[in-house]
């Protein structure tokens, strides 16, 4: 998760959208992310250098998602994974 307006990496997936909420639990912070093409994801970041006021200060922020494409999962409307099928 980065600055919207940052380049994403060659090769990943990437999505644009908004911080809705933040969850800040002491070794983890969680953000709900509202996705500028429809849906929502949450992103789970170990806060290693991120204190509790900086982390609630993103709520509102416009954020730049990526991922490894070998790192998602498709799951169906059952709650099945592609391999439990």
């Amino acid at each position: 998760m980065t600055e919207a307006g940052a380049a994403a990496q060659t090769g990943s997936h990437a999505e644009t959208g908004r911080i809705r909420d933040v969850v800040y639990a002491g070794m983890v912070t969680r953000y709900v992310v509202e996705l500028d093409g429809g849906g929502e994801l949450q992103v789970v970041r170990q806060n290693l250098e991120t204190s509790s006021a900086e982390a609630l200060d993103a709520k509102g922020r416009a954020v730049l998602l990526e991922w490894r494409p070998e790192h998602q999962l498709e799951i169906d409307s059952g709650g099945e994974t592609e391999g439990e099928r």
